[in-house]
């Protein structure tokens, strides 16, 4: 008596292979995509932010007879406005990591920048002198950051800086 054994269709173990590396590259992709789109929206925010804080240091000129805010009045602006949760990192003094520099040089009473760093990587300014990403991507002090700004810097190396950490910002 000969019995039949009726085989049963399956996927063979190169096709389940071939599903799976395409289902990786797809997520791969699609990844990929996630972080760019996740840079662009912290680098929107940190524009706006500027932007926000650079309209409230003109408001403050017009209230105060074109004086520009000096380290000991910026905090009397609205700095809760600033979503520090797209800042990252721009500058180290010791264990204090600030997140924000406003520089003005004194010989040069109206000018001022803002200068941040996005998330992405990416340094924003705005200011008097420039608004936009700076062409470089690190600096060696919180001079060279006004530097990359496009603000004069002095020789005698007058200016007036005012470096915000997280705490002084808005909330997350």
């Amino acid at each position: 008596m000969v019995m039949l054994f009726k085989v049963k269709p399956a996927f063979t173990i190169v096709e389940l292979l071939i599903v799976i590396i395409v289902i990786g590259i797809l997520a791969a992709v699609i990844l990929i995509g996630y972080k760019g789109v996740t840079n662009a929206a912290y680098d929107a925010t940190a524009q706006s932010n500027l932007r926000a804080l650079s309209d409230e240091i003109n408001r403050f000129k017009i209230e105060n007879s074109d004086s520009l805010p000096t380290t000991a009045t910026i905090s009397s602006l609205n700095l809760s406005m600033i979503d520090k949760d797209s800042l990252t990192v721009l500058f180290t003094n010791g264990t204090t990591n600030y997140v924000l520099d406003y520089c003005h040089p004194s010989d040069q009473p109206g000018d001022y920048e803002l200068v941040v760093r996005s998330k992405s990587g990416t340094i924003y300014a705005n200011g008097t002198k420039f608004t936009g990403a700076t062409a470089a991507s690190t600096a060696t002090s919180s001079s060279s950051y006004c530097s990359l700004a496009h603000l004069t810097i002095p020789s005698t190396n007058t200016v007036d800086r005012t470096l915000l950490n997280y705490d002084t910002l808005g909330a997350s």
